[in-house]
Formats: structure tokens, C-alpha cells, sequence
């Protein structure tokens, strides 16, 4: 558990924000099926390795 709170709001955001912020773009640019899909699960994966990581 992260107790400093300005370290948690760094990975939070690099860990988190920035790589989906990245998919997002990526799925606005290449059309292809399942997007919802690619979507949910990598922000579940994403969730899941910062619980386990952080």
C-alpha cells in the first residue's frame, strides 16, 4: 500500500491513465470489431496489474 499520496497520483497516472489514454486513441484511429470489448479488458488488465504491482 502506497501511503505518500503525490507518489500514488504518478503511478496512477502513468501506470493507468496514460496507457488507456493511449488505447483510447488508438481505437479512434483503427477501426476494427470488438472495440468495447479490447477496451474493458484492457482497462480491467490495467487495474489488476497496479492493485497487484502497487
Amino acid at each position: 500500500m502506497i501511503k505518500n499520496k503525490s507518489l500514488l497520483r504518478n503511478i496512477t497516472g502513468l501506470g493507468f491513465f496514460l496507457p488507456l489514454g493511449l488505447i483510447v486513441i488508438f481505437n479512434s484511429i483503427v477501426d476494427y470489431e470488438y472495440e468495447g470489448t479490447v477496451l474493458v479488458a484492457a482497462m480491467l488488465l490495467l487495474l489488476t496489474a497496479m492493485y497487484i504491482f502497487y
